[in-house]
């Protein structure tokens, strides 16, 4: 099973065994069995490779669609399916976009030291407890002292990986939110309820699209053409057009529906986020005029994959280990007149402030615009129009969306596939020193603060202090459970 923190800097984590591989699925059926000795669900476990570590998360295990039938008992409930549109390994990818490449680093490097969150006091810019906790569905830790302190230690890191997916996938985030501003704008307040909804669903769909890792407009992939005929063919529709077209043609084909999903954390940051991300994409653009063409398409895509703990999520590109120069994109001034620089999105990052410092052990969520300044005006306008926060949506039952499939929070941005399509891409770490690091940095991470008197290596007892810390939780609540047999 691997552990994945994930991008939309949130504290989800997903259980996922390896498609095609038997010991993972045997070591599937463990974790769970542990986790019903821990007293607590599958769906709030977390899982380092052959190990349980407990933490405030959604477990969601993914299952290849030709898994035999003890993968197939792990019941509907799981919000990575069985069916065959999930096979793909999105699901397993997606929970990168739930965390932070370094999340379970030892040192953060400062990243998350408190700062100065001006104008973050106004009740107008920071949402209340109730709708954050709503969209942090903190209802599966408050109460719990164990959860909560899990919750508290893995937080802070987590929130980092905001920074890095904002640099490599900045064209696109820029282009789609411009477009929903230029939107919103054109709407008056006091806008009538269906007009209202027809904004929210361009602007979820918009999220979508600023999601998906492939549909980037930059020249050099075998995507960069039909995705720069598709944003060419929006930016051209009038500013009152509330609709996307449909995804057709060349998306269509089986190879392309393999790359159209979206992780669901992403889509909940993007549209909760629209707003304020747009206004920093008109800022950066400044004065700059590209008339009628995209200005995108002209920047030559990244030769790298978006890596995490130095594991290409574009299987077709290679990966690269993490270090400032991700945030090193000069050639992003060729369509904005100022840099976004690593500075920049450690002021706005993760939240752009709309979070209390301090909620979920998180120092910095992120600085408000200044009060009085425009962007923070045209900003709480068009998150008025937008009924942010109030609708924006929270995080749903389906860890990915399909770009076919509206239900649970989803988009209807394409017809549905053929009965005969089964996706072929499949998401794995092959490197084996990939998954070695990964685990180091989840046991150096984790253990000293939840297993302080285990030696390292001492497995039994890493095992043995989670259970006992997991069933004084049990007792607390009132649960009684049955532990692992000697030989499990």
């Amino acid at each position: 099973a691997i552990m994945l923190p994930v991008c939309a800097c949130r504290n989800v984590f997903l259980l996922r065994p390896l498609p095609g591989s038997a010991k993972s699925l045997a070591n599937l059926e463990l974790l769970l069995k542990l986790a019903q000795y821990f007293a607590m669900s599958r769906r709030t476990i977390v899982a380092a490779l052959g190990l349980v570590l407990l933490g405030p998360a959604v477990a969601n295990p993914e299952v290849a669609a030709a898994a035999d039938a003890r993968a197939r008992g792990l019941g509907a409930d799981d919000a990575c399916g069985m069916e065959a549109g999930d096979a793909s390994g999105s699901c397993a990818v997606s929970a990168l976009q739930r965390g932070s490449a370094r999340s379970l680093e030892k040192d953060t490097g400062g990243e998350d030291a408190p700062r100065s969150q001006s104008g973050a006091d106004d009740e107008s810019w920071v949402w209340s407890k109730e709708i954050i906790d709503t969209q942090m569905r903190a209802d599966r830790w408050n109460g719990d002292a164990f959860m909560q302190a899990l919750t508290d230690t893995f937080a802070p890191r987590m929130v980092q990986h905001c920074l890095r997916y904002n640099a490599f996938f900045w064209p696109q985030l820029s282009f789609w939110s411009e477009e929903v501003l230029r939107r919103v704008e054109a709407v008056p307040e006091g806008l009538d309820v269906q007009t209202q909804q027809q904004l929210q669903d361009f602007s979820r769909n918009a999220s979508f699209l600023m999601c998906d890792f492939w549909f980037d407009p930059r020249k050099g992939t075998n995507w960069s053409e039909p995705v720069v005929e598709y944003m060419q063919k929006v930016r051209a529709m009038p500013n009152t057009s509330l609709e996307l077209p449909m995804l057709d043609g060349w998306f269509e084909r089986s190879a392309s529906r393999d790359g159209m999903w979206s992780g669901d954390s992403c889509m909940f940051w993007a549209s909760s986020l629209m707003c304020d991300i747009g206004q920093l994409a008109r800022d950066l653009r400044g004065n700059k005029d590209h008339g009628d063409g995209l200005c995108w398409d002209q920047v030559q895509s990244p030769p790298n994959g978006f890596s995490v703990f130095g594991v290409s999520m574009q299987a077709e590109r290679p990966a690269v280990k993490e270090s400032d120069a991700d945030f090193e994109h000069p050639e992003y001034l060729a369509c904005q007149e100022k840099p976004l620089t690593k500075d920049l999105l450690m002021e706005y990052c993760p939240m752009f402030g709309h979070y209390p410092s301090g909620y979920m052990n998180v120092t910095h969520w992120g600085t408000a615009f200044a009060v009085g300044s425009t962007q923070r005006a045209q900003s709480l306008t068009c998150q008025k129009k937008l009924g942010i926060p109030e609708s924006s949506p929270t995080t749903f039952g389906d860890v990915t969306h399909k770009a076919w499939r509206a239900e649970n929070g989803g988009v209807k941005l394409m017809s549905d596939p053929p009965a005969d399509y089964v996706p072929e891409n499949f998401f794995s770490m092959e490197d084996s020193s990939a998954r070695t690091a990964f685990t180091h940095a989840v046991r150096d991470a984790v253990l000293p603060v939840l297993t302080p008197n285990c030696d390292p290596n001492d497995w039994l007892c890493i095992v043995k202090t989670l259970g006992q810390e997991g069933q004084a939780s049990a007792a607390k609540s009132g649960k009684t459970v049955e532990g692992p047999s000697a030989k499990e």
